[in-house]
């Protein structure tokens, strides 16, 4: 009994690693053989023949975004160093300054030559200037927006500096309602201000004028009427961002806010000077002009 146990017990053994080895095979050419020889047999599906050549897509699109960053830095680098060679302005001196201009810029004005349209008609209904001379010349080239530069036909220091002098003296002549003080706009650059409003346009500020040290302009508010004397005779054009207060937004710049082009000579400066007694006049409402024709008539006494 016990040499037959021995024997059934080998018997079993042997069958259970019998199929074990089978059950190997099966697995082994199935792997090998078996499936691999299935895949060709088997129809490519339309929906998936383009992820064949995704690795060939990939390589292409990111060649291309490699381009279009080349490029787009290449032109923001450009740009800011432009906006940096403009020297300090209204907006901050920085590429932070520079970035929150660029999305502004997107909205600035088409057309900086048209006279704006009004709300409401202005008060007095006549401008200041009358018989203002025609500017020579083309009109020079200007950049920027905060800051705003002329860069052609730039005034020679002398005559940047005579206008200068010019604005301060304007105070000795009405210093109960002119003063001088830093701009509110530029904040590096003297301003003549009023110390009262008179002005009607509702976003309005005390700021008559300010002058540039570097290119000689300067941005001041002019009379509506006044403003298409100026645009038409040559002497200037409209900020950019001169757009007042709309329904939507409220913008930095007034819809009466200009820039006036640098003086070449001596006669252009007295025509400039004219424009600045305009926009004080228009800002704080002093009429220099009954002033002159007072002191005529006391010198012809």
């Amino acid at each position: 009994m016990v040499i037959m146990a021995n024997s059934t017990s080998i018997t079993l053994s042997s069958l259970l690693n019998r199929m074990i080895h089978q059950y190997q095979n099966v697995v082994s050419t199935s792997i090998n053989g078996g499936i691999k020889s299935l895949l060709p047999t088997m129809p490519p599906s339309p929906l998936f023949v383009p992820f064949a050549r995704l690795g060939s897509l990939q390589i292409v699109l990111w060649l291309f975004s490699l381009v279009l960053f080349g490029m787009g830095y290449k032109y923001i680098e450009r740009d800011y160093k432009l906006f940096l060679s403009l020297g300090p302005g209204g907006t901050p001196y920085s590429f932070r300054g520079y970035t929150k201009l660029s999305l502004i810029s997107l909205f600035k004005l088409r057309d900086p030559y048209r006279v704006p349209v009004f709300p409401a008609k202005p008060r007095p209904a006549n401008g200041f200037l009358d018989d203002l001379k025609a500017r020579q010349g083309p009109r020079p080239q200007l950049l920027g927006i905060a800051p705003q530069r002329q860069i052609t036909q730039k005034p020679s220091p002398e005559m940047i500096q005579a206008l200068q002098d010019m604005i301060r003296e304007m105070v000795n002549e009405c210093p109960s309602s002119w003063y001088i003080a830093r701009s509110t706009f530029e904040k590096h650059n003297e301003a003549l201000f009023s110390r009262f409003r008179t002005s009607n346009e509702p976003d309005h500020h005390v700021e008559i004028v300010h002058s540039h040290k570097t290119d000689g302009s300067m941005h001041l508010h002019l009379h509506p009427e006044d403003m298409k004397i100026v645009l038409d005779k040559g002497w200037g054009e409209r900020h950019p961002l001169a757009r007042g207060t709309t329904w939507w937004w409220h913008w930095p710049c007034p819809r009466c806010f200009m820039i006036i082009y640098g003086p070449r000579d001596e006669a252009e400066l007295q025509q400039i000077k004219r424009i600045i007694r305009a926009a004080a006049w228009w800002v704080s409402g002093v009429d220099t002009r009954r002033e002159n024709e007072l002191q005529n008539a006391l010198a012809s006494d």
